[in-house]
């Protein structure tokens, strides 16, 4: 993207483009906007620094250079089961770092160990972050003096993370540091505090070095060229969209949970996404520098496929929607699918509005009926009762009526060629002839019911003459009129779904462009919290006893949000609020059995579903937990005033009333 518009120069090989412009000896790696970009978490999807655990340590460091930058990259991956995390203790000690002599001082180090401390470990905030840290430190004969080989025997233990292995060594180093004359507090020092650390896992400087300048690259690329390339290079990867010809040729499947949230977190940062034009939207996404925004790619549409788009994108320019239908929809190269969803995503938002837009397609896609015959009258009456005349309400129990015998054949008459069947009749079948026919089609009685045996040459007699009514009723030009007014409407439900404008860009786009759903929900009285706006840690309200420890219970909070994507492996699915994007974080056990499709096996071995999963993008539900950093933790109490965490938004009303489900169907 930055060769094709001139932003860079194209090399004579890829490798010497790359070299000129990001090679880690060409980028700024010094620069004060460097590293305020990447510490105020200003833009996404930067490598290693993309998760929720590595924003939230970015953010806390806003480290200031290289070796701070690789620190977090290595300390965020270190997690203590009790006490301080080490990324919060590297934040402590940069804000004052005269907490850092503290701690070796109340360890008993003197002036000469803690200078021996400061060679190692001043440049990085007093807390060991690698691997071959490690290795220096107790290589140095003022601490252990290990040779090569032990300290590299110590980093192959840390880095299995070998506890069994752990004790031997820890003797093993003390015994090496006091046989060298060393004090046992600095001993102390080094294992119990920095050792200890690094057998939580630590990484090592040959990848965190490396890491970390792919993200300082990618830093680059925002600093010095319009943030908009890499948003769109961002959106294109996670789509599974690219640019040339032989990726696309692949026809990777697109992420559209990824991608929604991609886009979440953009519009969460005021990056706009276009809508794609049907002559200008590319294949992937691409950049548009005049209006700053990115154009969302066909790829990334829901519904449409890699083939429909080639072939959209082929067959460009379009003057008119008319003109897109004659030359793709009647020749059949698209399909009916493809244009609904190419409607909702607003592809032809330019030759007029969406709605109207609709119309016109359904206005191509309608076959009025020309005529009525009594053969119409099934389709007539599954329109509605409300379409007939109430004076033919009791044809419609004799056509009924008709449709009930017809099922129970016995046998056909050997006197006649046509409408020669014979029907036995029930009881209550039977009544109902007494009641409205004459006894006149009944050719005999059945010798073990002696229930009437009807034939139907008989019966169509009268039963034609019955429905003379109808059949002048279905001449009517009005009737006419009134069955196809009714045949479009249900032409257009079943096109349209019934949605809302939104709705329609959330289904087909994965994401909302016009405003989200829940806009005008009455926050108020469903107690509804912006994300945003909640304390970063959960707040205390209660402690309780559970196992012999004392446990919190926090201050229980709601969240509202359409579904965007969902992780099976960690128990999270990613919402979008009015307020951003928001990662729900749940017990396996919740997450079971909310994503769970649920059906029933019928008579005929079929499975039905009879509740789809409440995960699904697109649905829209209530959340019931607290805030605990950039996650969302789903959680109640005993006393919790909602009886349920999750509760499924089934529609909101214009007045932001909600019609919810909070129990899944039982099948107990």
């Amino acid at each position: 993207m930055l060769v094709e518009n001139g932003e860079i120069e194209k090399q004579e090989t890829l490798k010497d483009t790359f070299n000129k412009y990001l090679h880690p000896d060409a980028i700024d790696k010094e620069s004060k906007e460097v590293y305020k970009i990447l510490g105020n978490d200003t833009t996404a999807d930067i490598f290693q620094f993309s998760t929720d655990l590595a924003r939230d340590a970015i953010t806390k460091v806003k480290p200031s250079n290289l070796i701070e930058t690789a620190s977090v990259n290595s300390l965020m991956r270190l997690m203590s089961d009790t006490g301080e995390q080490p990324i919060d203790t590297f934040v402590r000690f940069k804000n004052d770092i005269s907490l850092w002599y503290q701690e070796m001082k109340d360890y008993g180090l003197n002036e000469s160990e803690i200078e021996v401390m400061e060679e190692h470990l001043l440049i990085l905030n007093g807390i060991s972050e690698s691997q071959e840290n490690i290795m220096t430190i107790t290589m140095d004969k003022r601490v252990a003096g290990f040779s090569v080989k032990d300290a590299n025997r110590l980093r192959k233990i840390i880095a299995k993370s070998n506890r069994d292995a752990v004790a031997d060594m820890k003797q093993y180093f003390m015994d090496s540091g006091l046989k060298l004359g060393n004090r046992q507090e600095i001993l102390n020092y080094v294992w119990n505090v920095q050792v200890f650390r690094q057998l939580l896992y630590s990484f090592s400087t040959l990848h965190v070095i490396p890491y970390t300048l792919v993200a300082l690259q990618e830093i680059n690329l925002n600093l010095h060229y319009n943030p908009i390339y890499w948003q769109t290079a961002c959106l294109t990867v996670n789509s599974g969209g690219m640019d040339d010809e032989e990726e696309a040729i692949k026809k990777q499947s697109s992420n559209y949970g990824k991608v929604a949230a991609s886009i979440g977190e953009m519009q969460e940062r005021n990056v706009k996404v276009s809508l794609p034009n049907i002559n200008k939207a590319g294949f992937g996404f691409t950049p548009d520098i005049e209006n700053n925004a990115i154009i969302f790619g066909l790829k990334g549409l829901v519904g449409v496929g890699d083939d429909a788009v080639h072939t959209i994108i082929q067959n460009r320019p379009y003057t008119s929607f008319s003109d897109f239908l004659t030359r793709l929809h009647t020749t059949k190269l698209l399909k009916n699918g493809h244009v609904v969803q190419l409607i909702k995503a607003g592809c032809f938002d330019e030759f007029d509005s969406r709605i109207n837009i609709m119309k016109q397609y359904v206005n191509h896609t309608f076959a009025p009926r020309k005529n009525l015959t009594l053969a119409s009258f099934n389709t007539i009456l599954q329109l509605g009762n409300d379409i007939l005349p109430d004076e033919l309400s009791i044809n419609v129990r004799y056509y009924r009526y008709r449709q009930h015998i017809y099922k129970h054949s016995i046998g056909k008459s050997p006197d006649r060629k046509t409408k020669n069947r014979l029907f036995l009749l029930d009881n209550i079948s039977t009544e109902f002839l007494y009641e409205h026919f004459s006894e006149s089609c009944i050719v005999d009685y059945d010798e073990n019911t002696s229930l009437p045996i009807v034939a139907e040459w008989l019966f169509e007699k009268e039963y034609d003459k019955k429905m003379e009514v109808v059949k002048e009723w279905l001449t009517q030009e009005s009737t006419l009129q009134l069955v196809n007014d009714k045949l479009y409407q249900e032409e257009w439900d079943n096109t349209t779904k019934n949605e809302s404008m939104e709705a329609g860009e959330m289904s087909s786009l994965s994401y909302y462009y016009t405003g989200h759903e829940l806009e005008h929900l009455d926050t108020e009285k469903y107690d509804i919290s912006n994300f945003s706006e909640l304390s970063e840690e959960p707040i205390p309200v209660r402690d309780f006893q559970y196992k012999g420890q004392t446990r919190h219970e926090y201050q229980i909070s709601r969240l509202a949000g359409t579904i965007l994507d969902k992780d099976k492996n960690r128990h999270t699915v990613t919402i979008l609020t009015t307020d951003g994007v928001v990662v729900v974080k749940m017990y396996a056990g919740a997450y079971s059995h909310y994503s769970r499709q649920i059906s029933e096996r019928g008579a005929n071995g079929k499975k039905t579903v009879i509740d789809k999963s409440w995960f699904n993008r697109g649905n829209k539900a209530l959340f019931v937990g607290f805030r605990r950093g950039n996650q969302f933790v789903l959680r109640k109490y005993r006393n919790t005033i909602y009886q349920h965490t999750i509760a499924l938004i089934d529609d909101i009303d214009e007045n932001g009333d909600l019609s919810l489900t909070t129990e899944r169907v039982n099948m107990d």
